[in-house]
């Protein structure tokens, strides 16, 4: 099953069903079992007017939401088998949320999370699906958390759905933009929104999707915003209503179609009849570099500049090396807060410490960062396990710090980059150490890129770190970075990152080094450098160069 062309999902199964009083009260999934013949002749209806996919009633059928009573297995390939017997051309196993919140925010951990789904879609796996669709997601990781599922269980194709509120938010406050990002970057073969609104308000929300989207947008609307009348449900956006919706929807460049809660065979036909009479709209997808958390996004443009925050990072911090050796996170939590209120766009953590089970401290860290400040993050480590580890449970698209020209090191790093969608930050030495000039650091990035395209990482989330030594010990090479950036500027097209502090390291009056050289690495093409954003020297350099660059506007720098 691919999605190059239009695809027509069926529409809702739940209140369908709730028009048949003997389910009142009843879960739906367990109808699977005591009326099959209810089940299958809803699917049925849907074949008839014209559905390419039929979706299986296994929205709540995992062991959170039916608990130990139930054998999820055996439920789940009832439905399948239910399916089957509907004569659908394709199959699609549905997969709705957990009905627990994660951590930090809730009490199911990430891990519970991943089992229930892999339980659910191995079931539907093994009962011989098509596809996997991931709907009405509030939660941006737990979203991620069945996708990894899915993509761990099986090679099929996976969608995965949001549910946006009026604004443009999920109800645990994650845009669309950011979504669609994450989404992409995890391997999802159609990404999209469903359920909570109507088609009219969906409009904003759909425009947004398909200006990030890499692949292909799917959108199933309710049919409007349900009213209940003396104990009767309705839905006030009829079949032809909506349909002129989807003509919109097609015409702005969606392909994969649907509808959710309201909508009946009788709105699937209609749509059926406009799909075969519309023309593909090609899509143009513009390549770009992002990260992402669970609630903002960072869009970095050609010449635009992201800091990146350096602090939480325990070489020659005492204090914060103390308090991760404790188990404290909260130092970490006020380094944070205290460098995006100064101006940072992403912070560095690191839980770099001898003697300490980095890869479960480096993990909590990265869920403790994330309670407190929406910012994305840089997951810096030279421990593979400790970034496996901390990737696996960020809400988001991480920037993950170290990669590098050994062959070793490229082969342990780039598939967990793959399997998680992350950028990386790509360190030009290799087995023979940081290159004296420019042109042979040069030479390892273009190693490095190549490799990361045979891995399926995109250009776009390959930064290359040029490198910076100390000042003190090799002033000579200084001068090679500067030049190392322009060249994997000019010659590779790729973004670039540096420790600008590196530079300085071991000096006692920093600052004002840091900021001269800062204004140097910028001048050569620097896009990401990694500072103390507490440093005002610094970061009126960076306010000066938005400035130049039309980032930022002149009366508000003025005013600051």
């Amino acid at each position: 099953m691919n999605f190059e062309g239009f695809v027509l999902f069926d529409g809702a199964m739940g209140t369908v069903l709730q028009n048949y009083a003997h389910s009142a009260g009843e879960l739906p999934e367990l109808l699977n079992l005591t009326d099959a013949e209810l089940v299958t002749e809803i699917h049925k209806s849907y074949v008839l007017a014209g559905a390419d996919v039929i979706t299986t009633n296994t929205f709540g059928a995992n062991a959170y939401k039916m608990g130990n009573e139930y054998n999820v297995p055996e439920i789940v390939t009832a439905a399948v088998n239910n399916a089957k017997s509907s004569g659908a051309k394709y199959i699609a196993l549905d997969i709705g949320p957990t009905g627990a919140i994660l951590e930090p925010f809730g009490e199911l951990s990430f891990e519970s999370a991943y089992d229930i789904f892999y339980e659910q879609i191995s079931a539907g796996v093994k009962a011989g699906v098509d596809c996997i669709i991931i709907e009405t997601m509030s939660d941006l990781l737990e979203a991620k958390a069945a996708i990894i599922a899915a993509k761990d269980c099986c090679s099929l194709p996976v969608i995965a759905s949001m549910s946006y509120m009026e604004g443009g938010r999920t109800f645990l406050g994650t845009d669309v933009i950011t979504a669609t990002v994450t989404l992409c970057s995890l391997g999802a073969s159609a990404v999209g929104v469903n359920c909570s609104l109507g088609p009219k308000d969906m409009v904003d929300i759909v425009s947004d999707i398909l200006k990030y989207s890499t692949v292909p947008v799917i959108v199933q609307a309710n049919a409007g915003i349900p009213a209940v009348i003396d104990g009767v449900t309705s839905f006030p956006v009829a079949a032809a209503e909506y349909n002129d919706f989807i003509k919109t929807f097609i015409n702005m460049g969606v392909t994969v179609l649907g509808g959710c809660c309201g909508t009946t065979s009788e709105y699937t036909k209609l749509m059926r009849e406009t799909i075969d009479r519309s023309n593909l709209k090609e899509r143009i997808i513009k390549p770009y570099t992002a990260f992402t958390s669970g609630r903002k996004s960072i869009i970095l443009k050609d010449d635009e500049i992201v800091v990146i925050g350096e602090r939480i990072n325990p070489t020659g911090k005492e204090k914060l090396k103390e308090s991760l050796i404790s188990g404290d996170f909260s130092y970490a939590a006020d380094e944070a807060l205290s460098q995006e209120d100064c101006g940072a766009d992403l912070l560095d953590v690191n839980a770099g410490i001898a003697d300490i089970d980095e890869p479960a401290v480096l993990r909590q860290l990265v869920k403790e960062i994330q309670a407190v400040t929406a910012l994305p993050l840089l997951i810096d480590s030279v421990n593979e396990t400790a970034i496996s580890e901390a990737v696996r449970v960020y809400n988001g698209k991480p920037l993950i710090n170290s990669v590098n020209g050994k062959a070793e090191t490229l082969e342990a790093i780039l598939p967990i980059a793959a399997k998680y969608g992350t950028a990386i930050a790509a360190l030009t030495l290799d087995d023979n150490g940081i290159p004296k000039t420019a042109e042979e650091r040069f030479l390892i990035a273009k190693r490095i890129l190549v490799k990361a395209l045979d891995y399926g990482i995109k250009k776009e989330d390959v930064i290359i770190d040029c490198l910076t030594k100390t000042i003190a010990t090799d002033q000579a090479e200084i001068i090679e970075t500067l030049k190392a950036i322009r060249l994997v500027r000019t010659n590779l097209g790729v973004k670039t990152i540096l420790g600008i502090s590196n530079f300085t390291f071991g000096l006692k009056s920093r600052d004002v080094l840091n900021s001269v050289y800062l204004n140097a690495a910028l001048g050569a093409g620097l896009n990401m450098p990694i500072i103390n954003p507490l440093s005002k020297d610094c970061m009126r350099i960076i306010d000066a160069y938005r400035l130049i660059n039309n980032e930022k506007d002149f009366l508000q720098y003025l005013g600051e």
